[in-house]
């Protein structure tokens, strides 16, 4: 059994890579840390493979969809966060985030989705947030790019029940996590994080079970029901506020 995880050289995808090596599957580490993807490779019980490339460039993204086309799970983890203005972010950072959050995202979603189709089975892990349920000030993009995520999910789930697929789709929504990820964005988490572990393993056992929505944090559990109760313009004063405090 193969599993392709991107994103996989720190946090939420080296854990999900840890906690499905231990349940024996062959792991495609996929990221473009060749380093950090090795220390990947090292934490894990079973076997693997590295592949080191940049998943903005579509010819990498078709290599590993074609090399692949066999494999039984997709963990579609890769993406990062920037934090400010949004007219101070800088224009080449932004582009790189849509770049990576949402084509390079749905573009591995599609091929692996149609490869598993063809084969009649199959699981697939899309990694989104609680941001992708709320506006973002000062993270504007970021939530943005979840948000796609999150309703593109939703409906190609509704399609897959249409046409009775037997391929399994699955959405990830984590609140503040313990990662690299602040580091990288540039923002101080205001609430004490979930550790990467702690959600891999709330995460990959609902997953290989079929669960779509996974919110692996208590709060975003409770919190979640009542965000479409408040006007949007409401959840952006509230988010700005929060958000201020990450600076």
């Amino acid at each position: 059994m193969v599993a392709v995880v991107t994103g996989a050289s720190s946090g939420i995808g080296r854990e999900i890579a840890r906690a499905l090596s231990v349940r024996g599957y062959e792991l495609i580490l996929v990221g473009r840390n060749e380093k950090e993807l090795r220390r990947t490779a090292g934490l894990l019980d079973g076997p693997s493979e590295i592949r080191t490339m940049d998943l903005t460039k579509k010819e990498s993204r078709d290599s590993l969809i074609e090399e692949f086309a066999g494999a039984d799970i997709l963990v579609n983890n890769a993406g990062f966060g920037i934090f400010g203005d949004f007219l101070e972010n800088e224009e080449g950072s932004a582009e790189k985030l849509v770049e990576t959050n949402v084509i390079a995202m749905e573009h591995l979603f599609r091929g692996f989705l149609r490869n598993m189709e063809e084969r009649g089975k199959g699981r697939i892990l899309n990694v989104a947030s609680i941001a992708g349920f709320l506006p973002g000030p000062l993270m504007a993009s970021y939530y943005a790019s979840k948000a796609y995520v999150v309703r593109l999910s939703e409906g190609v789930r509704e399609e897959m029940r249409a046409r009775k697929s037997k391929v399994t789709l699955s959405l990830l929504c984590p609140g503040p996590v313990d990662t690299s990820f602040s580091d990288r964005a540039g923002v101080r988490f205001g609430l004490k994080g979930m550790s990467a572990t702690k959600v891999a393993s709330y995460c990959v056992p609902r997953f290989l079970k079929g669960r779509f929505y996974l919110f692996p944090d208590w709060r975003t559990r409770l919190v979640r029901p009542f965000l479409h109760l408040l006007p949007s313009s409401l959840l952006a004063k509230i988010a700005m506020k929060v958000q201020r405090k990450k600076s």
